[in-house]
């Protein structure tokens, strides 16, 4: 196999992926006059052509071209053995001509070929395959091959398909492009690398063929690095991790070969610029390429064309590099002498939120000690914008530069206050753009920019803090932020897993002053944030009204803050909305609510990219589990309370995952695990405030001193969580643990104190007993349901069983048929009825009911 010769040191591959979306392409494209598969090696090409011919019931003609078929008479005598295998008919009438070098002689061949008996009176379907086209490039060859696919419209006996499999982009079949020529000539269909990269079911699917299963992780990381090159996500299966840098160090080297090491200097070197870029233009190549005159230019971007690791786009007239490629070039960089590489800086700068990749802008900027354009970009992004590994190389850079470069440049303390609050070193935050503040105010008309970040910051964290923020200084704000703030990605450290509701310590607000005034902070924040904290205003007011157990108004504000945060796509603001309607329907009793906003809920995150809150979600579940006393709805972490896996990454919002944790091990009776994740809370509460948490540790403190028979204790405890919610007629926050909280009501009600309000413990005790009521029916009814679920499972007959357990396996409908020996549309009606007797939307929906209701 030719790819040997490409990438020797990688295995070939053990099982064949099958792909029945690119087998439609191509059969489809059997309507065009012309197809071409272009990609680098290792991607399938031949493989994929050869298995969708062989099930044609045509006549086929199969050439694989070497360097030799430049030469015409060499070229015409290995065509014409190749037709000689199925296509007798024209390897005679070729083998008693020479090569057409004319007009003339070529109208003679086709006339003779269409004159044979063969021909007369019916059509003739022909499929000429050409292997290894961009080897050649005699324009002669190139004319006869082009006038070929030219039969279709002047001799009607003959039908003729061609497919030209090439490792470049085929540009060179006639003087014009080849897309230009048969979009306004022919039909043309093609393939490219993108199209032949495997996707991630594919992926998945080859690595369980090597008896291999990927988390999601490990799935995306491989998708970002390979993007889905064949061959080498083949060997990165067959030889796993620890032979990661032989399998890159082939593919470098192939590609150093191939498609970098064949260019002239020229090429390479605006290759290597390219590399800042995640995608490019004809007006960047023009000003790289500005010492160059417009016909070399001109050549240079044809080739560029050619280069099959660069995705074009002709309606955008843009590029894009494949990810291997550009990962191979960008390790290049530093090669460029200093002046080269800063005239690339310079130009990425010019760039940096349209063309460019700004993780790899800021690295090529460090490895080239390229200052101002470090800065430059710290005036424009945000810790929140990139990944952990970024800011801390960045922060690398800055602590290297020095103290009299770190001070005198505002915005490097800026950045390091920003990285502070963003890993929950709040208190150095807050005094790091304390000071910076002081000093900038001194010559406020100069500094109006970043005066008016580090005010929006100070708000921020004061949200985080739970305390009041000055809203005429975020006022200041947005007047000193006409353009909009960087600080626009700061919402899921503000949201996510804890409630946002919050009484201030000094009492200075009550709930409802609180509510209007969030309505005053988002409404000046939004001139700034571009959406950001959309719909955060409403979720508070909601998170209001649930804790009055005023459901009809919660619901009210939830929706709204659905609608708004749908628009501006702050996942972690819509998943708390419905998480507020989910909690309203159960302190409802309303099974029927319960299940529209969960399937609603569901829904949105199978549409949207929610994978980020996938965790928030896991807790949101767990809390609707406790309710039901359903211990399949409880993540695995949360059953084994695995939360060291939160402190790396997310920091910053952690603490309703320990409650969880913590509800968890005391429904299983767990109590020392419980105990020791209530310590754990009050830890986090000594860091930071969170309201809601504080009144619920209080809680969770008088359970644990129950079950050491500690009442005094458990009382007090029970007391200060009254305090916190007994001003505003705050049931919800103890009634939701019904029956859970009655010994501790029981004990309050025997010791008669003083600082307690009897009569509202009364109205406490009754919400708990009906909720307690509530959940007992909700439990009661989806007992009912669940065995409804379990007598539908078993009218599954047994092939639909098969289709179902297929379809849990990760097999397309395609996939289904042949491994069961039936047509797809036979498969699509074993899955319709699978839908309707589970009740599912789609095939993901109908696996994951399967598994949870343990069908499979």
């Amino acid at each position: 196999m030719q790819k040997r010769n490409y990438l020797p040191g990688l295995p070939l591959p053990r099982g064949y992926i099958k792909r029945p979306r690119l087998q439609e392409i191509l059969a489809r494209s059997l309507e065009n006059t012309v197809t071409t598969v272009s990609a680098p090696p290792g991607y399938g090409k031949t493989t994929l052509v050869s298995a969708y011919v062989q099930k044609l019931s045509v006549t086929l003609v199969w050439h694989n071209f070497s360097d030799l078929d430049n030469e015409t008479s060499h070229f015409w005598r290995s065509l014409a053995r190749a037709a000689r295998k199925e296509f007798t008919v024209m390897a005679e009438v070729m083998e008693r001509q020479e090569f057409p070098e004319s007009a003339a002689a070529m109208s003679e061949f086709l006339q003779e070929l269409e004159s044979q008996e063969e021909f007369l009176g019916k059509e003739h379907r022909v499929v000429m395959v050409f292997d290894n086209f961009e080897l050649i490039k005699n324009q002669q060859v190139l004319d006869f091959l082009n006038l070929m696919q030219s039969l279709n419209q002047v001799y009607h006996s003959l039908s003729v398909h061609v497919i030209m499999i090439s490792n470049e982009g085929i540009m060179n079949i006639s003087v014009q492009p080849l897309h230009l020529l048969y979009e306004s000539t022919h039909k043309y269909r093609s393939l490219n690398t993108v199209d032949l990269a495997f996707t991630e079911e594919e992926v998945q699917h080859l690595f369980r063929i090597y008896g291999k299963e990927l988390a999601s992780e490990d799935l995306q990381d491989v998708m970002e690095t390979m993007e889905g090159w064949p061959l080498v996500v083949h060997a990165y299966a067959a030889l796993g991790e620890d032979e990661r840098e032989v399998i890159f160090q082939n593919t470098f080297n192939m590609m150093s070969a191939n498609y970098y090491g064949n260019y002239e200097p020229a090429i390479q070197t605006l290759l290597i610029k390219l590399s800042g870029f995640k995608a490019f233009n004809l007006e960047i190549i023009l000003k790289l390429l500005s010492n160059h005159g417009s016909e070399k230019t001109s050549e240079i971007t044809r080739q560029l064309a050619t280069n099959p690791f660069i995705e074009v786009s002709v309606r955008d007239q843009s590029f894009r590099f494949v990810k291997p490629y550009h990962h191979f070039l960008s390790s290049k960089f530093l090669l460029l002498d200093e002046k080269k590489q800063s005239e690339t800086m310079d130009i990425l700068g010019d760039y940096l939120f349209d063309y460019t990749d700004m993780r790899m802008v800021i690295e090529l900027y460090i490895k080239a000690n390229h200052y101002d354009g470090i800065t430059r970009c710290l005036t424009m992004l945000s810790p929140y914008n990139l990944g952990i590994p970024y800011t801390q190389r960045i922060l690398k850079y800055l602590q290297s530069l020095g103290e009299d470069l770190t001070k005198t440049n505002p915005w490097i303390r800026f950045f390091t206050g920003q990285e502070y609050f963003k890993y929950n070193r709040v208190e150095q935050a807050v005094t790091l753009i304390a000071e910076l503040v002081a000093e900038l105010e001194e010559n406020q008309e100069e500094n109006q920019r970043i005066l008016g970040e580090c005010y929006l910051l100070q708000a921020i964290m004061s949200l985080r803090q739970e305390e009041i923020f000055d809203l005429s200084l975020l006022e200041k704000a947005v007047k000193s932020l006409p353009g909009g703030s960087i600080l626009t990605n700061q919402q899921s450290y503000l949201v996510n897993e804890n409630e946002i509701f919050f009484l201030p310590a000094d009492g200075s607000k009550n709930a409802e002053e609180m509510a209007a005034y969030f309505y005053q902070f988002i409404e000046l924040f939004s001139q700034v944030s571009n959406g950001c904290l959309s719909g955060f205003d409403y979720l508070f007011d909601a998170q209001r009204y649930l804790g009055l157990c005023n459901y009809e108004k919660a619901e009210f504000r939830a929706n709204q803050a659905i609608f708004k945060a749908t628009l501006s796509h702050q996942h972690d603001i819509v998943i708390n909305a419905y998480n507020v309607l989910i909690n309203a329907a159960f302190g409802r009793g309303e099974n029927k609510g319960i299940r529209k906003y969960l399937q609603s809920l569901d829904a949105y995150c199978e549409e949207n990219d929610t994978e980020k809150f996938r965790d928030l979600r896991d807790v949101l579940a767990a809390s609707y589990s406790f309710y039901i006393n359903e211990r399949d709805g409880i993540a695995q972490w949360i059953r084994e309370a695995d939360l060291h896996r939160y402190y790396n990454e997310k920091r910053s919002f952690v603490g309703k995952n320990i409650l969880v944790c913590a509800m968890c091990a005391y429904q299983e009776e767990n109590y020392s695990l419980f105990s020791a994740l209530v310590d754990e809370i009050d830890e986090l509460l000594s860091q930071r405030s969170i309201w809601t948490l504080n009144v619920d540790r209080h809680l969770l403190h008088g359970l644990d001193y129950l079950q050491q028979e500690e009442p005094e204790k458990a009382s007090a405890a029970f007391v200060k969580a009254y305090q916190l919610v007994r001003r505003e007629n705050l049931f919800y926050p103890l009634m939701r643990y019904g029956g859970y909280l009655t010994p501790l009501l029981n004990l309050v009600k025997e010791k008669q104190l003083e600082e307690i309000d009897y009569q509202w413990l009364g109205e406490l005790e009754r919400l708990c007993n009906l909720h307690s009521k509530n959940l007992r029916l909700i439990r009661a009814e989806y007992g009912n349901v669940k065995k409804g679920y379990t007598q539908s499972a078993t009218k599954l007959t047994p092939r639909e069983m098969q289709v179902l357990k297929l379809l849990a396996g990760g097999l397309s409908r395609s996939d289904i048929a042949f491994n069961l020996g039936v047509s797809i549309s036979g498969v699509q009606k074993f899955l319709s009825n699978i839908y309707a007797k589970l009740g599912a939307k789609n095939s993901a929906d109908a696996v994951s009911i399967a598994h949870s209701r343990q069908i499979i």
